[in-house]
C-alpha cells in the first residue's frame, strides 16, 4: 500500500498556519521543488517532494 504525500500548496498553507504572521506585513516562502518535478517543468502538477521552507518577513522601507 503506497502513502499518497500532500499536494505542495497544502503544505505551504500548514506553514502558514503555524507562522506568527503580523497584520500588513510581506512574507515569502520559499519552496525549492526537484529538477523532474512536472510542475517545473510545466507538464502538470507537482510530483515531488519539494522543501517548504518557513515564512521570511519581506522588510518594509522605514526598516532600515
Amino acid at each position: 500500500m503506497s502513502r499518497r504525500k500532500k499536494p505542495y500548496m497544502t503544505t505551504v498553507l500548514d506553514h502558514l498556519a503555524k507562522a506568527e504572521l503580523k497584520p500588513g506585513s510581506i512574507h515569502v516562502i520559499k519552496v525549492r521543488h526537484d529538477s523532474w518535478c512536472k510542475l517545473m517543468k510545466g507538464t502538470g502538477l507537482c510530483n515531488c517532494n519539494p522543501e517548504v521552507g518557513k515564512p521570511e518577513r519581506v522588510p518594509k522601507p522605514e526598516d532600515n
